[in-house]
C-alpha cells in the first residue's frame, strides 16, 4: 500500500497536465531474447503475417528466427508496462506456427504466490499452421509483472538447421476456451489499422511500421509509423482508420502527433463518426521543422462524445509539387486537454511516450537508469518491495545497490501518467 501511495503522490504533483488516451504509439511490449553465446544467431522480429487468413488475420506477427545452436529454453521473457491481475485470470491463450511438434512453455513471475513454469494444457498438434496454445495457473494469485514464452522446449535441443517459428496474441483469461469468458489482450503486435487513400495505378503510397530512424530525446520511441507518399498520390494522401475502441472526446479536445518530415506542408487530422459531427482541421500551429520530430497540435473544439474514426493527412499539399516519391514518420498519436502555452514538446505533457535504459544489465554496485527528467524511479525486489525511490533531476539517474542480493529486480519509472518497467539483473 505504501508503494502505490507513493506513486499516486507523485503522480497528482503533475495534475496539472490533463488526462489523455493513447491512440496509437506503435509499441509492442519489449521481447528480451534468451540466447547461448557465440553460436546462437537467434533473434525475434515483429513481421508481417506470413499466413494471414481465417485462423488468424493479424497484420503483424513475431518472428522467432530459432538458431540449432540456441538454449533449450530459447524464447523471450518481458517486464510489462503494468502487472495482470491473475486472481482470476488463470489461462493464457498463445497463437503460434511452428514448422515441428515440441513442448510449449508459459511463465509467470514476480507475483506474490512465486513463480510459475508450465508446459501448455494440451500440447501442439498442428504444423505449419496457426494453433492456439493454452497454459493455466491455478496457483497464480494477484498481479504479475513478468511473462516469459519458450516455444520450442526440447532437451536435448535436436536441430540439424535453424527453424522459424511465430507467435501472435498473448491473452489472459478466466476461460479455459479462446475468445470465451474475459479476457486481456496483454499483446497482439499490430497497430491500429492504417488504410492508406492512394490516387491509382501510379500512386504507390503505402503505411508501414518500422524501427525509428532518428531515435533521440526529441522522440525516443523504438518503433514509429512510416509513410511512404508518392509523387503521384492525392492532395489528401493520408489514412483514415476505425478504431478498436472510440476515443471519447467530450472534455479531450486537442489531438497531438509527432512528425518528422523531409519538408514544410499544411498537416490535417479528421475526426468522424460521433455525435458532434465530423471535423477535418489543420493544425493550430504551421510545422516548423524538416528531417526533425516535431509534435503537432490540432484542436476540435465542437467536438463532443465518442468517435471510431480517425484520420491523418501529414502532407497537405495543393497541388502536391513533388518531383520524387518521399518518406514522413508519424508516432504518438493521442488526445488530451489544452497545452496551456506549454512547451508542447515537453515530454511530460499528455501521453508522450518514453523509453527506460539501465546499464550495466547486470549490474553489481550501481546502475545508471536513462530516461525522462523529473520522472519517478523506483527499485523493486521480484516480491513487489521498495528498495528505493527517487526523483531524477536530469536524462539519467545513478540507483546504489550495494548491499542489495544476487538476483532480480525490476526498475518502474512513472512520468506524469504513464509508467514503463524494465527488468534488472543483480550479480
Amino acid at each position: 500500500m505504501k508503494k502505490i501511495t507513493i506513486i499516486l503522490a507523485f503522480m497528482l504533483a503533475f495534475a496539472g497536465y490533463s488526462h489523455s488516451q493513447m491512440i496509437e504509439d506503435f509499441e509492442h511490449i519489449t521481447l528480451n531474447l534468451m540466447t547461448g553465446g557465440e553460436d546462437d544467431n537467434s533473434t525475434m522480429t515483429v513481421i508481417a503475417n506470413p499466413d494471414q487468413g481465417e485462423a488468424n488475420p493479424s497484420p503483424y506477427v513475431v518472428e522467432f528466427y530459432r538458431s540449432q545452436h540456441g538454449l533449450i529454453w530459447g524464447g523471450f521473457w518481458s517486464a510489462l508496462p503494468e502487472p495482470v491481475d491473475m486472481t482470476d485470470m488463470k489461462y493464457v491463450h498463445v497463437q503460434v506456427w511452428k514448422p515441428r511438434i515440441s513442448s510449449i512453455k508459459f511463465k509467470v513471475e514476480g507475483g506474490p504466490e512465486g513463480t510459475f513454469e508450465l508446459e501448455s494444457i494440451e500440447p501442439q498438434t498442428l504444423t505449419e499452421e496457426w494453433e492456439t496454445i493454452t497454459f493455466h495457473f491455478p496457483d497464480a494469485d494477484g498481479l504479475y509483472p513478468i511473462i516469459a514464452l519458450l516455444p520450442d522446449f526440447e532437451d536435448p535441443l535436436d536441430l540439424d538447421d535453424d527453424i522459424v517459428i511465430y507467435f501472435d496474441n498473448i491473452v489472459f483469461s478466466d476461460n479455459e476456451e479462446p475468445g470465451e469468458g474475459n479476457e486481456l489482450m496483454v499483446e497482439n503486435f499490430s497497430p491500429i489499422t492504417m488504410n492508406v487513400m492512394t490516387a491509382g495505378e501510379d500512386d504507390d503510397s503505402y503505411f508501414d511500421v518500422v524501427l525509428n530512424p532518428d531515435q533521440n530525446d526529441a522522440n525516443p520511441s523504438d518503433r514509429v509509423g512510416k509513410f511512404f507518399r508518392s509523387q503521384h498520390g492525392l492532395i489528401w494522401s493520408g489514412f483514415w482508420s476505425a478504431l478498436p475502441a472510440p476515443v471519447d472526446m467530450s472534455e479531450q479536445k486537442y489531438v497531438y502527433v509527432d512528425v518528422w518530415k523531409p519538408r514544410i506542408s499544411t498537416i490535417k487530422f479528421k475526426v468522424e463518426g460521433g455525435p458532434g459531427g465530423t471535423f477535418e482541421l489543420e493544425s493550430i500551429e504551421p510545422q516548423t521543422k524538416i528531417n526533425e520530430w516535431e509534435t503537432i497540435v490540432f484542436h476540435f473544439p465542437e467536438a463532443d462524445g465518442e468517435y471510431p474514426i480517425i484520420a491523418f493527412l501529414p502532407d497537405f499539399n495543393d497541388p502536391v509539387d513533388l518531383d520524387d516519391d518521399i518518406v514522413i514518420y508519424f508516432d504518438n498519436i493521442r488526445v488530451g486537454g489544452a497545452p496551456d502555452g506549454t512547451n508542447i514538446n515537453d515530454p511530460l505533457l499528455p501521453a508522450a511516450g518514453f523509453d527506460v535504459k539501465a546499464f550495466p544489465n547486470p549490474a553489481r554496485e550501481q546502475v545508471t537508469v536513462e530516461t525522462l527528467p523529473n520522472s519517478m524511479i523506483t527499485l523493486i525486489d521480484i516480491t513487489g518491495n521498495v528498495i528505493t525511490q527517487q526523483v531524477s533531476s536530469g536524462p539519467t539517474t545513478s540507483l546504489n545497490l550495494e548491499g542489495l542480493s544476487k538476483g532480480i529486480y525490476l526498475i518502474r519509472v512513472v512520468s506524469g501518467e504513464n509508467a514503463r518497467t524494465t527488468k534488472l539483473m543483480v550479480q
